[in-house]
């Protein structure tokens, strides 16, 4: 008798901290990381040579949206996926940054419900949007990479911007004559 209630007790608390967590995965944003040795691999001086490469893989310059501010070299942003958003941010100068060696990132993913409500004219459009949403930012001293994720779970984010930052430093980050 002693040890069903003991199980009894412990089978309850053990509901108790599932629903505790599952709320906090389901209605708060967890914080997730990327390797650091692909972290290495990013390199923004050769982004900035291969400028020219990312405008005719079909990134779009959107220096117009920022022309006030002197230190941007160029901002290129991209749709890679209907779920996958790309901006780069490239800066001339590192003087006109705040200067510190490295590369920094950091990713996080929150729950959301995933219907978004457009006007049209004198129609209202209802669009089924993923219900996790991911944004992971990789930052140096000379630039800044930002990703945004839409998935139907919640580990797509970081296994997509794996995926995606190896693609991309296979491409962009190796020496012009590489690529």
């Amino acid at each position: 008798m002693k040890w069903k209630k003991w199980l009894i007790i412990l089978g309850i608390v053990l509901v108790i901290a599932g629903a505790c967590i599952g709320y906090k995965v389901m209605r708060g944003y967890w914080k997730w990381s990327v390797p650091r040795s692909l972290l290495e691999r990013i390199d923004f001086d050769r982004l900035i040579e291969n400028t020219d490469a990312m405008l005719a893989d079909g990134y779009e310059d959107t220096i117009e949206w920022h022309k006030r501010d002197p230190a941007i070299y160029a901002m290129l942003r991209k749709e890679v996926s209907p779920n996958i958003v790309v901006e780069v941010f490239l800066i001339k100068d590192a003087y006109y940054s705040e200067l510190w060696s490295g590369i920094r990132c950091g990713g996080s993913t929150w729950y959301h419900p995933g219907q978004t409500v457009c006007q049209s004219g004198d129609s209202i459009i209802q669009i089924e949007e993923p219900p996790y949403g991911s944004l992971v930012v990789v930052h140096s001293d000379m630039g800044r990479i930002y990703i945004s994720i839409g998935a139907e779970h919640p580990l797509d984010g970081r296994r997509w911007t794996i995926d995606f930052l190896n693609d991309f430093c296979d491409r962009y980050c190796a020496p012009s004559g590489d690529s």
